[in-house]
């Protein structure tokens, strides 16, 4: 759920920015040609809440319609995992994080 701040650059162009908070719900992964898809929940346990944060631009048609476009950056590493030489010396580590580009429309009652 995100909470976005708005500002108005010009007439029919608005930026938002703010932070989001997300919780993963279902994680599945599909496995053509097996049993059809394999659970992940128990991968994810630790890391079912996911902070960010999210910035866009939207266009303003008129009064009740708008079109627009949203980047989601995640705050939180989802996964880390570590690189490792053959005597077990650590090389790097390697965080995963969410990134989304969407589009959306909105529709003003």
């Amino acid at each position: 759920m995100p909470i976005l701040l708005e500002y108005k650059i010009q007439q029919p162009i608005t930026l938002s920015i703010g932070p989001e908070i997300a919780y993963l719900l279902r994680a599945r992964l599909k496995n053509e040609g097996i049993d059809g898809s394999v659970n992940l929940m128990n991968y994810y346990q630790k890391n079912r809440v996911d902070v960010g944060m999210q910035f866009g631009v939207f266009y303003t048609f008129n009064e009740r319609f708008d079109l627009g476009l949203k980047l989601g950056a995640s705050l939180t590493n989802l996964e880390k995992n570590y690189l490792v030489n053959e005597s077990g010396e650590v090389l790097a580590d390697i965080k995963k994080k969410a990134t989304y580009l969407n589009t959306f429309t909105r529709y003003k009652f």
